[in-house]
């Protein structure tokens, strides 16, 4: 029994820890953000996936910022198919974990249409 209880205490402290990394990674890259540096809060927040977290807000950040990076901060520089479906997954993933995240349902919204535009842009009727 006693065994038993350390166990427990050991996997309660750990994720304490974990959970308290999760958030200064997060509290990192929206600070970065802030600042203008996009492409550093995704990094850091990339780490945190990297560790397989199952924190939505992780995935819609990367996604939002993602999704900033290409189409807001500078208008699609960075616009491929493969970067868009990368954003998409991010918020995808975010959505899979809570259903209910309503903000990265708006931002799947505003990356299909940054699509849109691109087809248009390029004279490419069919999506």
């Amino acid at each position: 029994m006693n065994h038993l209880y350390n166990t427990f205490i050991i996997i309660i402290i750990l994720s304490i820890n974990i959970l308290g990394q999760t958030n200064n990674f997060k509290n990192d890259a929206i600070e970065a953000f802030k600042t203008g540096d996009y492409e550093k809060a995704i990094e850091i927040l990339k780490q945190v996936e990297i560790k397989g977290t199952e924190d939505p807000e992780i995935y819609y950040l990367l996604g939002y910022y993602s999704h900033y990076l290409a189409y807001d901060s500078r208008p699609l520089v960075e616009y491929s198919e493969e970067y868009s479906n990368k954003v998409l997954q991010y918020l995808e993933k975010a959505i899979e974990l809570n259903p209910n995240y309503g903000n990265a349902y708006y931002f799947i919204g505003a990356e299909y249409g940054a699509r849109a535009l691109n087809s248009l842009q390029i004279g490419n009727s069919e999506l």
